[in-house]
């Protein structure tokens, strides 16, 4: 095969071309051919590019990726095989002129078959070629090259094609595979084609397909996270916590699609048949569980106004046909209340009644995995928390339990105390801002001396507490605990309280952080915290209000 080599070399260029001509009999034989090459470069990648474009050459954008992949100064193999398809696909935003008649192929290079390195194959009908036959070798810049018709540059008013103008396609007539996507994205929900399409025409489909398509044909069909994080972010809007790690889009849309259906159900229409066939369908994707209110029980409307009650029932949906299907829940939040109830409102919106916890305390039975479990901001007192004990009692699987902000008083407290006893893994108790006194803080105490109690931090802020409170965890902690945080501020500490807190410390050896702040210290109590804080073992931070009383705030950390 008669074949004429032609050398290109530049500063920042390293080309190897070879030029064939088409067979005798072809009538465009030496004037028509083929570029074939295999090429690298080294040098300034930035000088390259400056070079390639300025002069218009049609292997610019050929090149392009490779440029920009590499740092300055650096010696590289063009693998064409890897990037061809992005080559074919990017070649048409240069700015010479590129022939109509334009295809690409490729085959490997020297070598072995996967090395760095192939041969490119640019079939340009109708690109001139003045290359003599009796040139075995030569040199030329790549203006040569543009002159010799593989390269031509338009003045700018003259371009056709712009390369940065984004919508330059907007116009054009969609390809045939384009048209078929979007006709299987608008019958979607009578022919669900997903898993049939290749991986780009999938990938295309689920970018446009509807995000009102009912659940039960999409949760079981599509698993991918560009369909999930859009319906998302259309039905809720942005994410305003912190996404787990280990949670996807998926299961995020879930488990708050199961929210407002829990929070919009009516008590009085409480369908278990139809709660049981949603639930099994969610089942599988939700672990975390957060429901921030409860309707109200209100009458129906059929109802006539003799059948209404005089005083509404307090009671709220059953958790427990509810827990049966999602057994994989680790973390529920609970709040008994509503929101966003303007001229509606009623206290009893808010009340809470004993059958609610004694069927809730049923229905944790069926969590299997719980491990967070958070019942706060409600109206829960201690008769609530009696009967919801009773039924958490048999749980064995909580780490973390947070009655925070409700109406505990000290026989729930003391409810609480015989959970500590036997629970073999609850680490942490926030019973802030509660009612507890004297009586409960001694049966707290108690528990956390017993061998069963595995609790490290507890938190009983904003409870009366007072001296008497203060001293039953205190005594407590002398004589030696797991309790590894303790926070009692705004406690109402009086009287002795201070002084017996550092005699405490002095012989307590696991707590690492004591929080006592906002709490009474006279002058007898400021002198103990300045030991505290001169002991080399402490960080304290003091705040010393000179007032009518002499108010001390300190934050301890061991």
């Amino acid at each position: 095969m008669d074949c004429s080599m032609v050398m290109l070399e530049d500063p920042c260029l390293n080309l190897n071309c070879r030029r064939q001509k088409k067979p005798a009999e072809d009538s465009t034989a030496g004037k028509w051919g083929s570029l074939f090459g295999v090429f690298g470069f080294k040098g300034n990648a930035r000088s390259l590019l400056s070079t390639l474009e300025s002069n218009g050459c049609v292997l610019f954008l050929a090149c392009l990726f490779l440029f920009k992949r590499h740092e300055s100064n650096t010696s590289y193999t063009c693998d064409v095989r890897e990037v061809c398809s992005l080559i074919e696909g990017t070649f048409w935003g240069c700015r010479c002129g590129v022939p109509k008649d334009f295809s690409m192929k490729y085959g490997p290079g020297r070598g072995a078959p996967h090395a760095l390195g192939g041969s490119l194959c640019f079939t340009m009908c109708g690109v001139h070629s003045e290359v003599s036959e009796d040139t075995n070798r030569g040199t030329a810049p790549i203006t040569s090259l543009v002159s010799q018709g593989l390269g031509r540059m338009r003045p700018e008013d003259e371009r056709q094609i712009l390369s940065e103008n984004l919508e330059w396609d907007k116009e054009h007539c969609p390809s045939l595979t384009t048209l078929c996507v979007e006709a299987i994205k608008s019958n979607f929900a009578k022919s669900p084609l997903l898993n049939e399409l290749p991986c780009q025409d999938r990938d295309y489909l689920l970018e446009i397909l509807d995000v009102d398509l009912p659940l039960d044909l999409v949760i079981p069909l599509i698993e991918d996270e560009i369909y999930w994080q859009r319906r998302y972010h259309e039905k809720f809007g942005t994410i305003i916590f912190k996404k787990p790690q280990e949670s996807t889009w998926k299961s995020l849309y879930i488990e708050r699609h199961v929210q407002d259906i829990l929070e919009q159900a009516q008590p009085e229409h409480n369908d278990e048949d139809e709660m049981d066939d949603i639930m099994t369908l969610y089942a599988p994707f939700v672990r975390r569980l957060i429901v921030t209110q409860l309707q109200a029980w209100k009458p129906p409307l059929h109802w006539d106004e003799e059948d209404i009650p005089e005083f509404y029932p307090t009671d709220h949906i059953s958790f427990d046909p509810i827990f049966k299907k999602l057994i994989n829940v680790e973390e529920f939040d609970l709040v008994y209340g509503m929101n966003n109830v303007s001229d509606k409102f009623n206290w009893d919106m808010f009340k809470v009644s004993v059958g609610d916890c004694q069927r809730l305390g049923k229905a944790l039975h069926h969590l299997k995995a719980l491990r967070v479990l958070k019942i706060h901001r409600s109206k829960l007192e201690d008769q609530h928390i009696r009967v919801l004990m009773q039924g958490f009692i048999k749980n064995e699987t909580v780490e973390e339990l947070d009655l925070s902000h409700c109406h505990i008083g000290d026989q729930g407290a003391l409810c609480i105390a015989k959970i500590l006893c036997v629970h073999p893994k609850l680490r942490i108790l926030n019973l802030c801002n509660n009612k507890i006194e004297r009586l409960g803080c001694e049966g707290l105490g108690f528990a956390l001396l017993e061998s069963g109690c595995s609790l490290e931090k507890l938190n009983l802020k904003l409870n009366p507490l007072g001296e008497g409170g203060a001293m039953g965890i205190m005594r407590a902690l002398v004589r030696g605990t797991k309790l590894v945080e303790l926070s009692m501020a705004a406690c109402e500490y009086d009287d002795d309280a201070p002084i017996r807190t550092g005699q405490m410390l002095i012989l307590n050896t696991s707590l690492k952080k004591l929080d006592v702040s906002n709490n009474w210290f006279d002058e007898d109590g400021g002198q103990v915290s300045q030991k505290w804080c001169t002991n080399g073992a402490l960080r304290c931070r003091r705040d010393y209000r000179k007032r009518e009383k002499n108010v001390k705030k300190i934050l301890l950390d061991l």
